[in-house]
C-alpha cells in the first residue's frame, strides 16, 4: 500500500533527523499504526500504539489529548482482536 510506504519512510526520516522523542516521529508513528489498523493488520499495529502511547506519556504527558487518542486507538485495537481484560482498563 502506498500510504504506508509513504508514512513508514517518514517515521524512519523523522527518527533520523528528529530523533525518537520528538512530537513529528510520534505523529508518524500514530499515523501508521492507525493505517495498518484500518487494512485489518491488528498484529502491525498494536505495538506501534504501544510504543506511540508509551512515547506520548513520555514527551506530551498522561493528560494531553494526543495520549489520551493514542489510548484510546490502543482500547480499541485490544477490543477488537478480544482482548477485553487489557481495554477495559484503557476505557476508565
Amino acid at each position: 500500500d502506498e500510504g504506508e510506504i509513504i508514512l513508514r519512510g517518514a517515521l524512519h526520516t523523522h527518527e533520523e533527523v528528529l530523533g525518537p522523542n520528538h512530537s513529528e516521529t510520534l505523529e508518524s508513528l500514530a499515523r501508521l499504526a492507525c493505517v495498518l489498523h484500518g487494512k485489518g493488520d491488528l498484529k502491525g499495529a498494536e505495538p506501534m500504539y504501544r510504543q506511540a502511547l508509551a512515547m506520548s506519556e513520555r514527551v506530551l504527558g498522561p493528560d494531553h489529548p494526543e495520549t489520551l487518542a493514542a489510548l484510546s486507538n490502543l482500547a480499541m485495537l485490544l477490543k477488537q482482536k478480544g482482548d477485553l481484560e487489557g481495554a477495559e482498563p484503557m476505557y476508565r
